[in-house]
């Protein structure tokens, strides 16, 4: 899951990561379980930031300024 997840994200444009993040991290994190089965991205220096953001959902009661527009 975590090749699935990590290689289109890696590979991907600004909006595919936000997708990436929004879509599916930011669910999935909500179980504690999976968080820490992914909790090897924080090292890694592009999907520590996926891994940051999908994890804001859960911890801020799911309110993110994820994907919101940029200026």
């Amino acid at each position: 899951m975590k090749r699935w997840l990590g290689d289109p994200y890696l590979e991907g444009d600004e909006d595919l990561r936000i997708a990436i993040v929004n879509a599916t991290l930011e669910h999935l994190f909500e179980r504690r379980a999976i968080a820490k089965y992914f909790r090897d991205w924080k090292q890694h220096p592009v999907l520590s930031v996926a891994y940051a953001q999908g994890m804001l959902w859960s911890e801020e009661g799911g309110k993110t300024d994820l994907g919101k527009e940029r200026g």
